[in-house]
């Protein structure tokens, strides 16, 4: 799990992108209610999780004051109807990809930076 000072914005930036690039392909985040449809269609499970957080400086005074990393992964699996192949499916994840590969995201101590998202195709 990751922090609410990563997941969420994450979160916020992914749900506001992705609904203008595929408003008919919803975004199923972890431990949501969501329930599946009569006829399978496409849609992305995301999960946002962390693997360390850590101190990078100090000197700050107060250790609380330093400036902490948190390291983890964005892990987002693109689900299609069953026997279409993965030409969709990789198409909807090379945009999401996409969405993270030159953005950062801003918050109030900084940014958030991307160096490696993962898209699983099922």
């Amino acid at each position: 799990m990751s922090s609410p000072y990563a997941f969420e914005p994450i979160e916020d930036y992914l749900r506001v992108e992705w609904s203008l690039l595929e408003p008919s392909v919803p975004l199923v985040f972890e431990n949501e209610d969501w329930p599946l449809p009569d006829t399978p269609a496409a849609f992305v499970h995301v999960e946002i999780y962390s693997d360390m957080i850590y101190m990078a400086s100090i000197g700050s005074g107060d250790v609380p004051d330093n400036r902490w990393r948190e390291e983890g992964t964005v892990m987002m699996h693109v689900m299609t109807r069953s026997g279409e192949g993965t030409k969709l499916a990789r198409q909807y994840a090379w945009k999401l990809i996409n969405l993270f590969r030159i953005n950062e995201i801003a918050i109030p101590t900084g940014s958030l930076r991307f160096s490696v998202s993962d898209a699983g195709m099922s």
